[in-house]
């Protein structure tokens, strides 16, 4: 895996929702029905937004930063949508002192600010986006970063997540993985070998 690799080009827009990383399997009834027409509402105002109607039109001019309030809103509803339960996991993990920490390829304050408006940020210790670090996951120095500003053995660290570049992340640093299912990922479950897994936020991880 090559590690010096240039870092991509980051966007304020948190990451699209994919349809085909199991949306139909999490969600059910109106659930599933809402969520539908908030992804499809979401890609048709991107549509909208990069297209050249507006300004032909002279209508629905939409500049950039109202236009990534409106993406961050769409993501943080479907963020709600998918991952059932999330909250009270946190809560329950803070009520027994686990040390708890975001690491996500996203800027650094873009994943503050998602935090912020989800009501998240008091349940994490640190916060380490794309920008953080020299290098971004799945490179290990950027787990390992994190172990060492909590100063804790890498024995007891559990990172979860949804996609295998969280995977390879957690594998890079000798870290035990826990794959939360159904996430951004086309990868079948046999993919990540070695692993926990949960399919909800509502089940039990043996550390």
């Amino acid at each position: 895996m090559n590690f010096d690799q240039k870092k991509n080009n980051q966007t304020d827009d948190l990451e699209k929702f994919d349809e085909e990383s199991g949306f139909k399997k999490n969600l059910h009834g109106w659930n599933l029905k809402l969520a539908g027409g908030i992804a499809i509402t979401w890609s048709l105002f991107q549509l909208w937004y990069a297209s050249p109607l507006p300004f032909i039109l002279d209508f629905g001019k939409i500049i950039d930063i109202p236009a990534r309030a409106i993406h961050l809103a769409f993501g943080l509803i479907l963020c709600f949508l998918i991952y059932p339960g999330l909250k009270s996991f946190l809560k329950k993990l803070d009520e027994k002192n686990y040390k708890l920490a975001v690491c996500s390829n996203k800027l650094e304050e873009l994943t503050k600010i998602v935090l912020k408006k989800t009501k998240l940020s008091k349940y994490f210790d640190f916060v380490a986006g794309g920008d953080t670090f020299t290098h971004r996951k799945p490179h290990p120095s950027v787990l390992n970063n994190v172990v060492k500003k909590f100063k804790i053995n890498k024995k007891k660290a559990l990172f979860i997540g949804d996609s295998e570049h969280d995977y390879h992340s957690a594998k890079n640093s000798n870290i035990k993985f826990c794959l939360k299912t159904k996430g951004f990922t086309n990868k079948p479950v046999s993919y990540f070998n070695k692993s926990l897994k949960i399919k909800a936020y509502t089940d039990k991880i043996i550390f």
